[in-house]
């Protein structure tokens, strides 16, 4: 087990294609981390639509904060969209 370092304020992005991944690297990822970026644009729209009904339900079982992001292309992101579409 990895020792939490909660006075240090980690971040852990997490990114994957798949929801069974992405949920197994965001719960490895709050053990260490106080706060979680859930790296959206990783995933393919079917995969985000399997992913959200889940997200509540994780986030009262661990102990971390989420920070949910999709990132352009520009910042290091995985999908060329619009600005409206990463809003939406």
């Amino acid at each position: 087990n990895i020792p939490r370092m909660k006075n240090l304020g980690v971040c852990v992005p997490v990114c994957a294609e798949a929801t069974n991944e992405f949920i197994e690297n965001v719960k490895r990822a709050a053990q260490v981390a106080d706060v979680v970026e859930l790296r959206l644009d990783c995933l393919p729209e079917p995969e985000i639509a399997k992913l959200l009904p889940q997200l509540c339900d994780l986030k009262k079982s661990l102990d971390a904060t989420f920070l949910i992001t999709f990132r352009p292309l520009e910042q290091g992101g995985k999908r060329s969209i619009s600005q409206r579409e990463r809003i939406k």
